[in-house]
């Protein structure tokens, strides 16, 4: 910040150093606001989760509810998913068959799929030799395609994840 400042007073500074420092200035912005938002989404959509795993019989849990919170963090969560996600979908199906109702699976084919997919993303970012998006990334990029087709394919899944399993609990509820 001291350094647009300073160019902006220096008038030895020519206008396109000052416009690009104010662009690059502001797409940093532009990041904080996004993974804001995206991290105020993801914490809606974990506590929306777990509020729904504490429904289960706590005999029929097989994991504490709150360890789901441990989705939120980068890289682990990509492992985490797969104990995570099975987890509080067989804890409200058992809860379910033990109250003599019958709901699916409860999500638990939903999470495991975004599990994979995560796998599949981390994997094209690897394979690429750079995250998406970064220096040098054209929108038309293959890599930057099908890492935004995943991204948007995961985040509809977690949503129907959220939805399957607010549905469990609310038939448990309803059941007694």
């Amino acid at each position: 910040m001291m350094t647009v400042l300073a160019a902006a007073q220096d008038p030895n500074v020519s206008n396109a150093a000052f416009e690009g420092t104010l662009e690059s200035g502001a797409f940093v912005v532009g990041m904080i606001v996004v993974l804001a938002i995206m991290l105020g989404i993801f914490c809606l959509l974990n506590w929306l989760i777990v509020d729904a795993a504490k429904a289960a019989a706590p005999e029929q849990r097989t994991m504490k509810p709150g360890l789901f919170w441990l989705m939120l963090i980068p890289l682990f969560n990509i492992f985490w998913a797969f104990k995570a996600m099975p987890a509080v979908s067989d804890s409200l199906k058992a809860t379910l068959d033990a109250k003599g109702q019958a709901g699916g699976d409860a999500g638990r084919f939903v999470g495991l799929l975004f599990a994979w997919i995560a796998v599949v993303h981390v994997l094209v970012i690897i394979v690429t030799g750079q995250p998406p998006f970064g220096e040098g990334k054209s929108g038309t990029d293959p890599a930057v395609l099908i890492s935004a087709l995943l991204t948007l394919v995961n985040l509809v899944l977690i949503i129907v994840y959220t939805v399957m399993v607010r549905r469990a609990r609310k038939m448990i509820i309803s059941a007694g």
